[in-house]
């Protein structure tokens, strides 16, 4: 019978081995490197969604990688200024990661306010003969400031019946403010060709003011 016995144990732990193994062998190491406005992020398995998942781990920059099985996860940064949206990755081997989300609509409308100046006077070299006729109705900036989005209306233009007023996007490379394109009624991929599709939804939807 002890000779039955034997194998029959032999062969169980050689099966727990074998799956216990294939777990170990699923987990990944994701590693982040933390942008200094970020104070911690959340982990979260899963896609990201409007249902927040429960949070696996916080990493911090002190604390900044965490073992995971392959998937689907995603992030939530905190910090100040920074935007609290969730960002999704996924973990199909060693993966590291640079956490550097975009700024808060809060201190992207702060910034708007500090640099309307610098952005009316990178229209005003662009445009010299014809801005005069036009003011920035509405700015706003997107990601982290170096976008911004426009709308220029007629001066004196009476916004109850809006007409002849145009949108147009900045860009600020190397601490300047630059026109990208030109300003159009509708910013499309077509007319404005290196802007991301996202950021002209977001201009054409500025409101007047």
């Amino acid at each position: 019978m002890k000779r039955f016995i034997a194998p029959i144990i032999i062969l169980i732990l050689a099966t727990v081995g074998y799956f216990v193994a294939q777990e170990l062998l699923s987990y990944r190491t994701a590693s982040f490197t933390f942008d200094q406005s970020v104070e911690s992020i959340s982990i979260h398995s899963g896609e990201d969604s409007d249902e927040a998942m429960p949070s696996l781990k916080t990493l911090t920059p002190d604390d900044s990688s965490i073992r995971l099985k392959e998937g689907a996860y995603y992030y939530v940064p905190s910090g100040d200024g920074v935007s609290n949206v969730q960002i999704p990755f996924v973990v199909a081997g060693d993966i590291a990661l640079t956490v550097k989300p975009d700024y808060s609509t809060d201190k992207l409308g702060e910034l708007a306010t500090t640099e309307l100046g610098a952005v009316q006077g990178a229209l005003l070299q662009k445009y010299p003969r014809v801005i005069d006729g036009f003011e920035v109705n509405n700015l706003a900036l997107f990601e982290r400031g170096e976008w911004a989005g426009i709308i220029l209306t007629p001066v004196g233009m009476d916004t109850s019946n809006p007409e002849g007023y145009y949108r147009a996007i900045l860009h600020k490379v190397n601490s300047q403010w630059q026109v990208v394109g030109a300003p159009r009624i509708v910013l499309t991929i077509d007319n404005t060709p290196t802007v991301s599709r996202e950021l002209l939804t977001s201009v054409n939807e500025l409101s007047l003011r």
